[in-house]
């Protein structure tokens, strides 16, 4: 296997460190796109392939999402180096079990640490969106991967995306000290903070070979989408930078009336859609798709129409098309990964078979988690007016009152759509070009 053909030379490095050397922990760290994922499924693939003995957890905050996550990613990595005669897929329980060793993944959601602890003879852990893991959820993964019976050392993986400096995981492999050392011990901990037992490992997605140059483009215009009044954003996503702040302050009321409700009060329609897990041609047996339809003046925010839904890639074409008119051409979506193709597959029937004129298609990045309770707020003081059709649809109260973050509560198809929805009206009064 020639791995200069799938990995970049600090990826090489970290493959390098993780064979060679004994660290409790590699923490891969950087942007979206930037191949975190893709190699780190690598190394899980060969450490199953060159060592008996191993049973891989694979863990994110809900069982549920690693079938969609670490599982499709090891997938498409047997595939892409023509693996298939030593791995046996197992779809139903989204497993991989190699046919040479016998060892094998087992899937694992952190938020269930009573089932981590009925877990025997765990070798070694991946985690995926690590920003999100506990303090207690990353104590008991580590009481749970000590097994003996293998050869090869216990690791333990962490991939992230980089996060606010005020989170657990940041403080825990960043803001160390050895206060407390016991005279004569070794130290836990490296003059800068950093932890001994760790590799740390950076990555973003302009270093990537295998990353579109249309997709390296977007993140270098990332910066004139988002404008200077948040450099944290820029710097987070763009730059791969650990934050000061998870810049809720967006949305405070003072902020908020400062975007929106100034400047020479011409009003912006337009219509969001959060899709769910679909490729074009199939239905969507999972996740909701909501599509929001919503308008700005001076004074408010008027959200106009919803859809939510399970459905087809042609009835979210039929949908966002209904909905799209003169006043609401501007039409956002998340700007990574399914949706971003969604878009790249869908704009040009979209325009022939509906008509739409002058459609605007808005990449839009953004972490809703301390956004929701400013917009409730917001809501309350009726300076967001929500339509009677949208109030009363079932799904928009249940999600919206209901809406803790993405780690505790996946329903949050129509709470991503609204909460973008507005960013994106404050996008066009004030950071963009008008």
């Amino acid at each position: 296997m020639n791995l200069k053909c799938g990995l970049s030379e600090n990826f090489i490095e970290l493959y390098k460190k993780f064979f060679d050397n004994d660290y409790r922990y590699y923490f891969v760290y950087g942007t979206r796109g930037s191949g975190k994922s893709f190699t780190i499924a690598l190394i899980v693939l060969l450490t199953l392939m060159h060592h008996k003995n191993i049973r891989f957890i694979l863990a994110k905050s809900h069982q549920t999402e690693v079938g969609r996550s670490q599982f499709n990613q090891l997938c498409e990595v047997i595939y892409f180096f023509d693996l298939e005669k030593y791995f046996t897929i197992k779809k139903q329980t989204k497993q991989v079990f190699c046919n040479v060793t016998g060892s094998y993944t087992i899937n694992v959601g952190t938020d269930e640490p009573h089932t981590m602890k009925s877990l025997a003879e765990i070798t070694h852990a991946w985690v995926e969106e690590a920003d999100y893991i506990s303090e207690i959820e990353l104590l008991e993964l580590n009481q749970v991967v000590r097994s003996s019976k293998s050869k090869f050392p216990n690791k333990i993986i962490l991939t992230l995306n980089p996060c606010a400096k005020s989170r657990f995981i940041y403080q825990y492999f960043y803001n160390g000290n050895d206060d407390d050392l016991e005279p004569g011990s070794e130290p836990d901990y490296n003059s800068n903070g950093t932890r001994k037992d760790t590799y740390y490992n950076f990555s973003n997605i302009l270093e990537n070979m295998h990353a579109t140059a249309e997709s390296k483009k977007q993140v270098r215009d990332l910066r004139r989408y988002i404008g200077t009044a948040l450099e944290s954003m820029y710097r987070r996503y763009t730059l791969g930078e650990f934050v000061d702040e998870d810049y809720g302050k967006v949305f405070s009321p003072d902020m908020f009336e400062d975007n929106l409700f100034s400047g020479d009060g011409r009003g912006r329609g337009i219509v969001y859609i959060d899709q769910g897990f679909t490729k074009a041609g199939e239905s969507d047996g999972s996740d909701y798709t909501a599509i929001i339809k919503m308008s700005s003046d001076q004074q408010k925010i008027y959200v106009e129409d919803l859809f939510v839904e399970r459905c087809s890639f042609e009835k979210k074409k039929q949908v966002l098309a209904s909905m799209s008119d003169f006043n609401h051409k501007h039409i956002g979506f998340d700007a990574w990964g399914t949706q971003r193709e969604f878009w790249d597959t869908m704009k040009n029937s979209f325009r022939d078979d509906y008509g739409i004129f002058g459609a605007i298609p808005h990449p839009v990045k953004l972490a809703i988690d301390n956004y929701v309770p400013n917009v409730l707020k917001l809501c309350i003081e009726k300076k967001i007016c929500i339509s009677n059709k949208v109030w009363n649809h079932p799904l928009f109260r249940e999600q919206l009152f209901n809406f803790t973050s993405k780690k505790d509560n996946k329903k949050d198809d129509v709470v991503d759509a609204f909460v973008c929805g507005i960013w994106l009206l404050i996008e066009l009064r004030y950071f963009r070009n008008r």
